[in-house]
């Protein structure tokens, strides 16, 4: 499994040599996009949207990918859910990581 994302002329970062991204860098900024997310459902009064602290972060072929878990009560809409979580995750991603490609997955498990 890899550890750094690296950025070098490929990547149309710059021309004077390569930088290297460490998994802790995209753990870090995984966690504060779900605080972003706590936040606004906390500001919604949204209730039966519990959002684990585990955040996964893995590295591969030079592309960060995220995993996220929620709980929902049972009675809540899964895949408005997922997509909310998903925007607001991908929107802060892409403003401190706009040159490192990432996927962003999103699990659900319903609770009753």
């Amino acid at each position: 499994m890899e550890n750094y994302v690296i950025l070098n002329k490929n990547n149309n970062y710059n021309n004077s040599g390569n930088l290297s991204l460490s998994k802790k860098v995209f753990y870090t900024l995984g966690i504060n996009s779900l605080n972003s997310v706590r936040a606004i459902i906390e500001k919604n009064n949204k209730q039966g949207i519990d959002l684990k602290n585990a955040v996964n972060v893995a590295i591969r072929n030079n592309r960060v990918l995220y995993k996220f878990n929620v709980n929902i009560d049972a009675s809540k809409d899964e895949e408005t859910i997922r997509n909310s979580i998903t925007d607001i995750i991908t929107t802060n991603l892409l403003i401190y990581c706009d040159i490192v490609p990432f996927d962003v997955d999103v699990r659900i498990r319903k609770i009753k």
